[in-house]
């Protein structure tokens, strides 16, 4: 029951976080898209979600364990 719990807030914790990131960079102003090449977007926004991945699960899991 705990691992189920566990993976569906950790789930559910990632999917709101993305949803947070595109929907900032869906209101960054065109000029910030003409300056700042796709590729650093994408490797910066892919690189963020996998450290939220792998960090994510590890700090919540020692943060309920401290608790």
């Amino acid at each position: 029951m705990k691992g189920y719990f566990f993976a569906k807030f950790i789930n559910r914790s990632a999917q709101s976080l993305q949803r947070q990131l595109i929907q900032t960079l869906l209101k960054s102003p065109l000029t910030w898209f003409d300056v700042t090449p796709t590729g650093r977007i994408i490797s910066r926004t892919t690189k963020d979600q996998d450290d939220l991945d792998s960090s994510l699960a590890f700090n919540v899991q020692m943060t309920i364990q401290n608790l």
